[in-house]
C-alpha cells in the first residue's frame, strides 16, 4: 500500500520556465497548482476523469473564470482505468515512494541488527 506523503517535490524553475503555465491566467495556475495537491493526496496520485468533479475540486466557476481547458489539459489518463493525472507529478510520486519504502525497510534493517547486538538482561 502507498504511503500518504505529505509534501512533494516543487521545483522552481521548472515551475517558472513551463510554457504551459506560462499562457495560463492566475486563477488557472492556482486551480492547477490545486489539483496537483489533491492528486498527491490520493493511494494512486490520481484523479477522477470528470471535469465536473475536477471543476469542484478546484473551486472553479465557469462564469467567474471561463475556460478550465488550460488546466485539464495538464492531467492525461493514468494506469487506472477511469482516473488522471499529471505525468511529472506521477513520477516524482513514483520515486517518492521507492524512497520513502527504502527508508522504511533500512530502519526496519537497523533496529533488527540493533536488537541482536544488545545484550538481554535477566529479571
Amino acid at each position: 500500500m502507498p504511503l500518504l506523503l505529505p509534501y512533494f517535490k516543487f521545483n522552481p524553475t521548472d515551475w517558472l520556465t513551463s510554457e504551459k503555465i506560462a499562457l495560463m491566467e492566475l486563477h488557472q495556475i492556482g486551480a492547477y497548482i490545486i489539483l496537483l495537491a489533491h492528486c498527491w493526496t490520493q493511494e494512486t496520485c490520481t484523479l477522477p476523469h470528470d471535469e465536473t468533479a475536477l471543476k469542484k475540486l478546484c473551486q472553479w466557476d465557469d462564469q467567474r473564470h471561463g475556460t478550465f481547458d488550460p488546466v485539464q489539459a495538464c492531467f492525461q489518463m493514468g494506469k487506472k482505468g477511469g482516473r488522471v493525472t499529471n505525468p511529472r507529478l506521477y513520477r516524482e510520486w513514483i520515486a517518492a515512494q521507492a524512497r520513502a519504502a527504502e527508508r522504511r525497510d533500512s530502519g526496519k534493517r537497523g533496529a533488527q541488527v540493533k536488537r541482536e547486538q544488545t545484550p538481554r538482561t535477566r529479571r
